[in-house]
């Protein structure tokens, strides 16, 4: 929308001020050679998806919360049926040898290195609670291939999750840095 002199131009169509005058049957007055509408302009309700909508469609239509069954947030992200949806509330994937760092991850602030085998993943936001649940899987390089890795937790605080990374090789299970660990949390 430009205005040109007197005219107003809209999606390349010119308008004169009489043609302005008429526009939604609103009047438009001229302040300092500008075109304004004296009142507010009608706004249809929208009848495709493509259509501007008026604020109290908007406002009719909207839902104030969303639940975790809400059939928008579902459909969203593809689950379906009647069971309720839970978001992962915190995920990492670091390096747990050496010195430890983060690959990628959702709300987690830092990992601390407590030895070997031993981290603990900190929140950036902590959960509502410890009451949380979690899973996480590890490389451990010294297994060789032989071992199975196992994950422990020793403490579970709102603001932080300790794992313990173990190889269970020939019935021995023994704490083993990993070069890939993973945890995801769920509340």
């Amino acid at each position: 929308m430009v205005i040109n002199g007197n005219n107003l131009v809209v999606d390349g169509t010119t308008l004169d001020a009489t043609e302005l005058k008429t526009l939604d049957s609103q009047t438009v007055q001229t302040i300092a050679g500008i075109k304004t509408f004296t009142s507010s302009p009608v706004v249809p309700t929208p009848t495709t998806d493509m259509e501007v909508a008026n604020k109290k469609y908007v406002d009719d239509n909207a839902e104030a919360t969303w639940v975790a069954n809400d059939s928008r947030a579902k459909t969203a992200l593809n689950a379906l049926g009647t069971a309720p949806i839970y978001a992962c509330r915190a995920w990492v994937n670091f390096n747990g040898t050496g010195t430890v760092a983060i690959r990628a991850s959702g709300n987690v602030s830092s990992i601390t290195d407590n030895g070997t085998g031993n981290y603990t993943v900190n929140f950036t936001t902590a959960m509502p609670d410890a009451n949380y649940a979690w899973s996480g899987s590890a490389r451990c390089p010294s297994a060789n291939g032989t071992g199975i890795q196992e994950y422990i937790t020793d403490s579970q605080t709102s603001s932080s999750l300790t794992v313990r990374v173990l190889q269970n090789a020939s019935s021995l299970t023994q704490a083993s840095d990993g070069d890939i660990v993973r945890v995801s949390v769920f509340r």
